[in-house]
């Protein structure tokens, strides 16, 4: 049975008073792990780091996350404008002292 059998589905949007679908704007393309790390160049384990630290956004729905691709590169420069040198401290803007031995 496919979707266009079901008889209680709600018309297209191109039949609606509306108008057709085109004069909206389309919809964000959600990606997977794998397409977004090969689109930035990235690792899948960096995207998930990032995806942890919440560093990009992403939507999850059970056991699957998809990323926009234009919300993730806005993320990415927000946190690039924003990143401190490592070493250095955010509160003080001094260089951090490590004990090593």
């Amino acid at each position: 049975m496919t979707l266009n059998t079901i008889p209680d589905l709600p018309p297209p949007e191109s039949a609606t008073a509306a108008g057709p679908a085109s004069a909206a704007a389309p919809a964000p393309a959600f990606l997977s792990p794998r397409q977004l790390a090969a689109a930035l160049g990235v690792s899948r384990r960096t995207l998930s780091n990032w995806t942890q630290r919440h560093v990009i956004p992403s939507v999850c729905v059970g056991r699957v996350r998809r990323y926009e691709l234009e919300q993730v590169r806005e993320a990415l420069r927000a946190h690039a404008s924003s990143a401190v040198a490592p070493g250095h401290s955010t509160e003080t803007g001094t260089t951090a002292t490590y004990g090593y031995q």
